[in-house]
């Protein structure tokens, strides 16, 4: 299966908080058949604030398919889905405003701009969204681009002079 994946949103407090999730999984299992209810009780409650959790898209490019994926302790799921007829992978600079009043009447302007990674979709308006970057992450934004046009074998759209 030749998978490629694209990590979208971590929760990751540092190294190695997978298998101390485990770890403690393992343990809770060991009290729980030597009947050591809170024990183990307690070590499942230590569980869910530590275990890592991502968000993400993956492809399969063998079997033609992709999936938007939630990783919880090492397990990922998702539903596949066919991937449509890609023409393109699109890299595009996006930039706009918003205004907002703060509680003691302050006007507050800002401008939110990056750069979006998407699939263009043949004979479609709308296109797969891979992923956004911040204006600094250009240069991963432009190889994460060519690396999925690789695997896809189309060209790479580049609007990202913004």
């Amino acid at each position: 299966m030749n998978l490629y994946s694209v990590c979208l949103k971590r929760n990751l407090r540092f190294a190695g908080q997978t298998a101390i999730v485990w770890a403690l999984v393992l343990v809770a299992a060991m009290l729980a058949a030597g009947n050591y209810m809170i024990e183990t009780s307690f070590c499942l409650l230590l569980v869910y604030p530590i275990t890592p959790l991502e968000q993400g898209i993956s492809f399969d490019f063998t079997n033609k398919r992709y999936r938007f994926y939630t990783r919880f302790a090492g397990i990922a799921g998702g539903q596949w889905d066919a991937l449509p007829d890609i023409v393109r992978v699109v890299l595009k600079y996006y930039a706009y405003g918003t205004t907002s009043t703060t509680k003691v009447g302050q006007v507050v302007n800002k401008k939110h701009a990056g750069y979006i990674l998407l699939l263009s979709v043949r004979d479609s308006a709308q296109g797969i969204v891979v992923q956004e970057y911040d204006l600094q992450k250009r240069m991963e934004a432009v190889e994460k681009a060519a690396l999925l046009a690789q695997y896809l074998q189309v060209e790479v759209a580049d609007y990202s002079q913004g």
